[in-house]
């Protein structure tokens, strides 16, 4: 018993002769440490922000398929840009069914804890898209002597049709909704280009969310969802027009940074 003891001591005292880390190797240990975190942070953030954008090209993606039914259940016209009972969530909610898919994860105004509890108006729900109000079109056509619905309170034009769209892969169904927006439609007659506050065109690959940089999603009228860099899906056609004269005449240019 008295030898293991003494066995014990002698390592435990030649253990405690062992050099340790120099206050050099720690620092240089940590900063090892910092550079490593340094470099992989920022792919982790890229990482995480495709993630969101891809969520995002989803959900915009269900909403136009939900527009495709719509069409083919009702001869093939879109829904209205402005009844007068519903907005377009409302509308369309029984195709895509789940109101998450308004939501876009880069949204800071839309929260999708607050659908959770389940929601009964999808027209109050956390929304963040936009959908084409087809000013130009409508324009166009009242100016053509256009009649209205018979029955509707109040009267509103016909639903246009598919048909309609000439360029259906260059022509915007949803866009991104500003943060704050209050918008359900993208009216492009509204004066001095006042629409472009209720779009979120840089949401997306822009840290600082800084103008004229990063891009948005955006849902074309033949089904295919598109990134577009900022100022993009107005110059130097307007993707928001149907004619080919309003794709030009309203196309807005603006500086990039």
């Amino acid at each position: 018993m008295q030898t293991a003891f003494s066995q014990f001591k002698r390592w435990s005292r030649r253990a405690s002769l062992r050099p340790g880390f120099t206050l050099i190797e720690l620092l240089t240990v940590v900063a090892i440490i910092s550079i490593l975190t340094a470099l992989l942070l920022p792919a982790l953030a890229a990482s995480k922000e495709k993630a969101r954008r891809i969520t995002c090209s989803n959900n915009l993606h269900q909403l136009d398929i939900a527009v495709a039914v719509y069409g083919t259940d009702n001869d093939s016209q879109l829904p209205l840009p402005e009844p007068f009972d519903q907005h377009w969530p409302q509308r369309l909610q029984p195709i895509y069914n789940q109101a998450q898919v308004l939501v876009c994860p880069d949204d800071s105004s839309a929260s999708v804890q607050a659908l959770n509890a389940g929601v009964t108006n999808a027209d109050v729900a956390p929304r963040s898209f936009v959908f084409n109000g087809f000013s130009d079109y409508f324009g166009d056509w009242k100016s053509a002597g256009g009649t209205y619905a018979i029955g509707s309170q109040p009267p509103l034009p016909r639903p246009m049709t598919d048909l309609a769209i000439v360029h259906p892969s260059d022509t915007v169904i949803f866009g991104e909704k500003a943060t704050g927006s209050l918008a359900y439609t993208l009216d492009l007659l509204v004066p001095n280009a006042g629409y472009l506050s209720d779009l979120a065109e840089n949401r997306h690959n822009n840290p600082l969310q800084s103008a004229g940089r990063g891009g948005a999603n955006f849902a074309m009228a033949d089904g295919s969802i598109r990134y577009v860099p900022w100022g993009d899906a107005t110059c130097p056609f307007n993707l928001w027009a149907v004619s080919d004269q309003s794709r030009l005449t309203l196309a807005i240019c603006r500086p990039k940074e």
